[in-house]
């Protein structure tokens, strides 16, 4: 965290005004994938991963980023848990269960299992969980991973049989708004896909991915750009530009060469906010997987 903070001035002075910090909770050891596992497979939700530091190393760091003008956001994975999370021992309710009783996952991703937000009480404590970085570590948002999974619809969807009935309130709505209660200049970020933006817009969120720019921008003609640009202003307000994240290849081995220019240009200048990978400005090629 110390030679980061090394780095916040010269992205200040570049202009951006908001650091967002992939998952930093210790990663499951449990089914890990690869030698180091993925940072999505999370043993401790209120805690920091130790190659990173402790809790009291990212309160500093947080209030040296205030310092210099920045505010900052975490990631809060609240669809799933890595095997071995405290959760798993302390609360095996909170999770969904197969025909059998045991933990899986519906996606199929082996190092982790879902949560079940049928259950009120996890509810209550995912949000415990948001309110024990706002309180102990003055986060100022976070990027809420796969948000559109915790939609009701969505989520008897993908548990097919496996469901309850839908819970009354939708989970996003009444913790977004309980949260800016509190702190009204509270960041809510959804990773949204499937065309589910203006809804999770509806239920709080300040900022949705916009994926399909990047698509239309990697696969598509200027028209097909325009036409998507001329949506609603409110709605384009509350959209997030990108044309590379963790999970997307790297922009300069995507775009061809008579896209390389046309592509950053566009999504750095169209209304709403604008979302740039480490290593992007520098051209970067290598995308590294999230699991090493």
């Amino acid at each position: 965290m110390a030679a980061f903070c090394r780095e916040m001035p010269r992205l200040r002075d570049m202009g951006i005004d908001v650091l967002w910090f992939m998952p930093i909770t210790p990663i499951s050891k449990e089914k890990r994938l690869g030698s180091l596992g993925s940072y999505y497979a999370c043993s401790d939700y209120t805690d920091v991963n130790p190659e990173f530091g402790t809790v009291e190393d990212f309160t500093r760091l947080v209030k040296e980023a205030h310092g210099l003008g920045f505010k900052v956001i975490i990631d809060i994975v609240a669809n799933h848990t890595g095997w071995d999370h405290r959760w798993t021992r302390e609360h095996p309710d909170f999770y969904r269960r197969n025909l059998e009783g045991k933990f899986f996952d519906p996606n199929g991703w082996e190092d982790v299992i879902d949560l079940n937000y049928d259950n009120p009480e996890l509810r209550k404590a995912m949000t415990g969980v948001m309110r024990f970085w706002i309180e102990r570590c003055d986060v100022d948002g976070f990027r809420c991973d796969m948000a559109m999974l915790l939609l009701n619809a969505i989520f008897e969807r993908t548990w097919g049989a496996h469901v309850g009935q839908a819970p009354a309130a939708e989970y996003w709505a009444n913790v977004i708004s309980a949260v800016k209660k509190k702190h009204p200049d509270f960041l809510f970020i959804a990773e949204a896909y499937w065309g589910l933006e203006w809804e999770l817009q509806q239920h709080g969120f300040d900022f949705c991915y916009d994926k399909k720019l990047y698509d239309r921008l990697e696969q598509d003609n200027a028209e097909s750009i325009h036409l998507h640009l001329c949506a609603d202003p409110l709605y384009q307000s509350k959209i997030m530009r990108f044309i590379e994240s963790h999970d997307a290849p790297r922009a300069a081995a995507t775009f061809s060469t008579t896209q390389e220019r046309a592509a950053p240009v566009a999504c750095s200048t169209v209304m709403g906010a604008r979302l740039f990978h480490e290593g992007q400005f520098e051209g970067r090629k290598i995308k590294l997987p999230a699991s090493l």
